[in-house]
């Protein structure tokens, strides 16, 4: 684990967390997650679930900026380890629920219903059942997705509730926006 990740904006603005020594994750650049939170505007008091959290500074950051709660998800012991180890340092023990499954586990086992996804797989290997997240969004919810921008339409996702609100490319990645 190395001490070299940090929040962008926020309480905690500033304040560095560990990021995991694993193969399996890519952590999200701090470009990309200020312009995620600068689209999506206030997030007061909402309920974040963040699968393939990896590092956990998608929720992390979430929590930062007022959201009420996050769970993350992740089944890379690297990932929940060093997750932990920053729920800890940064005092967010009471907000952040760590989740060590596969993000098919958890959807299948948990029914709580969440008001933002962030989705951020490996791209190296996108799952191909990634539509079973809509279920964990919230009427109202978003879901956002982080994909390689080789993925231009979603096609590839057969949502039935979601439509698509935005999209944009930044470098190597694109972000998909839904709203149920």
């Amino acid at each position: 684990m190395r001490l070299d990740l940090s929040i962008t904006g926020g309480n905690l603005k500033g304040t560095n967390f560990y990021s995991p020594d694993s193969p399996k994750t890519h952590p999200m650049s701090s470009r990309v997650k200020q312009a995620i939170f600068n689209m999506l505007g206030d997030i007061s008091n909402l309920r974040v679930l963040d699968l393939f959290a990896g590092s956990g500074a998608i929720g992390f950051e979430s929590i930062s900026r007022g959201a009420g709660s996050a769970v993350l998800v992740d089944n890379d012991y690297k990932a929940v380890s060093a997750a932990r180890e920053s729920t800890i340092k940064l005092g967010l023990s009471a907000k952040v629920h760590l989740v060590d499954r596969s993000f098919e586990e958890y959807i299948n086992q948990d029914d709580n219903l969440f008001d933002l996804v962030f989705v951020d797989p490996p791209y190296d290997h996108l799952p191909q059942n990634l539509n079973l997240v809509e279920d964990k969004v919230s009427s109202g919810g978003l879901l956002i997705l982080s994909l390689p921008n080789s993925n231009k339409t979603g096609q590839d996702f057969d949502f039935k509730s979601l439509r698509m609100v935005k999209q944009k490319q930044y470098g190597k990645v694109l972000i998909q926006i839904y709203k149920k």
